[in-house]
C-alpha cells in the first residue's frame, strides 16, 4: 500500500489515483491500483431498500496499467 500524499506528489493536483476500500473477515484495507483516465459519466436512478428513487453518477476511466492478476483474485474472491 502507497502513502497518500507521497502518490499525490507523484501525479500532481490534477492526476487522477484509483484506491479500492475492501471489508472482509481480514479488516479493512485501501489497495493503491495505480493511474486512471477518466472516460465518461453516466447519470441514472436506482431504486433503495425503502423504494425511494435515488440517483446514481456512474464514471468510467481507463487504467494505465493491467490490475496484477494475484491481486484482482484477491480482491474479487468470496
Amino acid at each position: 500500500m502507497h502513502d497518500l500524499a507521497a502518490s499525490m506528489r507523484l501525479v500532481g493536483p490534477m492526476g487522477k489515483l484509483l484506491f479500492i476500500h475492501q471489508n472482509n473477515d481480514e479488516g479493512r484495507s485501501f489497495y493503491h491500483m495505480g493511474r486512471v483516465e477518466f472516460l465518461l459519466n453516466e447519470e441514472s436512478e436506482r431504486i433503495d431498500g425503502k423504494s425511494r428513487t435515488l440517483p446514481v453518477v456512474s464514471m468510467r476511466f481507463r487504467m494505465e496499467k493491467p490490475v496484477v492478476p494475484d491481486l484482482h483474485a484477491y480482491l474479487v474472491r468470496q
